[in-house]
């Protein structure tokens, strides 16, 4: 009998737990309910991220926070990156830990409200940063924002950080993965090439060719870049990209959340339903021409074009570009901002 009574209480403190889980984490179900069929404006998004903070952190936001453009920009990002991170497994996490993120990025949401242009730019590149590291997950989120919150105590302003302070929750940032396959002469152009597109935005395709300058470079530029598009609608999901270019699995779960893209065929065929295929790349060879006539290593942003890839969303492209003569490599990244698609 007592042994049964010792049961009885183990599996109602279990229910009990369990239950007190799912209600620290029903102000995301909310938050992501809200986003079903609705494609909410700046000011939606944002009354929507500072909703999920406040009510995670169980607290309130004062008037100078919720008017605060800064604030909102930051709570947008955090809220983003979590909804992209949450998995099954993050159902069962400690309420403590819950409740740790929640505050943490409250208190870093309030601050920013009194942050200049600078300590915004910083934090949001920071969160970008931890968006792109192949190990980025809930808990890796939860500390990351423990560590700013402590960061920038005491008036410390996050534009004044150390360049590497936060480097043990962005490494292994896309440069990494995507060196995977690179022949070692065009990596650290590569490299070069990720880390200035990064700063700008979120880097959705990046790689290398490896093509001689000749009068055909430019049809065999273009043709490689469609067929990598092609090539990932017609194969098995999982892969299909080649050794030298990649699609950004973080940024493919980023998307919209309504276009279920989550791998690179899903991703591709989506492109070539809603685009003329002309249009789906940019143009390097006036920059390739330069190069060679220069002699030298030359970068450049190319001109900026768009994409769309879905029936109401479109991607606001712009191509960051290398080409070094010596080793006929031209290495390329494509950063991306969403858009409601014009009808």
């Amino acid at each position: 009998m007592s042994q049964h009574r010792t049961l009885a209480r183990e599996a109602e403190t279990a229910h009990q737990n369990d239950k007190a889980r799912r209600r620290a984490w029903r102000p995301l179900a909310a938050y992501r309910a809200a986003h079903k069929g609705f494609e909410p404006t700046f000011a939606e998004e944002a009354a929507l991220a500072l909703k999920l903070w406040a009510d995670l952190a169980k607290d309130t936001f004062d008037a100078a926070t919720l008017q605060s453009m800064e604030a909102k920009t930051v709570a947008c990002d955090l809220a983003l990156l979590l909804d992209r991170l949450f998995g099954g497994d993050d159902a069962s996490r400690d309420v403590a830990a819950v409740q740790a993120l929640g505050r943490a990025a409250g208190v870093v949401i309030r601050r920013a409200a009194l942050w200049g242009a600078d300590d915004v730019r910083k934090v949001l590149n920071l969160v970008a940063a931890v968006a792109a590291n192949p190990r980025a997950s809930v808990d890796l989120l939860t500390h990351f924002a423990v560590a700013l919150e402590l960061a920038t105590r005491r008036k410390k302003r996050p534009a004044r950080f150390k360049k590497h302070a936060f480097s043990s929750y962005t490494d292994g940032s896309p440069v990494e993965a995507y060196e995977e396959g690179v022949p070692e002469n065009a990596q650290s152009l590569l490299k070069k090439v990720l880390q200035t597109a990064s700063q700008r935005g979120v880097v959705a395709l990046a790689g290398v060719d490896l093509l001689p300058h000749d009068p055909a470079y430019a049809a065999r530029a273009r043709g490689r870049a469609l067929s990598r598009l092609v090539a990932a609608a017609l194969a098995p999901a999982k892969g299909a990209w080649g050794a030298r270019w990649r699609l950004d699995a973080t940024f493919a779960a980023a998307l919209p959340q309504e276009m279920n893209l989550g791998d690179p065929r899903a991703f591709a065929l989506a492109l070539v339903e809603h685009n003329d295929l002309e249009a789906l790349c940019g143009s390097v060879e006036a920059l390739v021409d330069d190069a060679e006539r220069f002699g030298g290593l030359k970068a450049a942003w190319l001109a900026p074009y768009q994409v769309h890839v879905s029936k109401t969303v479109t991607m606001l492209c712009a191509d960051f570009a290398a080409r070094d003569p010596a080793h006929d490599c031209t290495a390329i990244a494509t950063t991306v901002q969403f858009v409601a698609r014009e009808a």
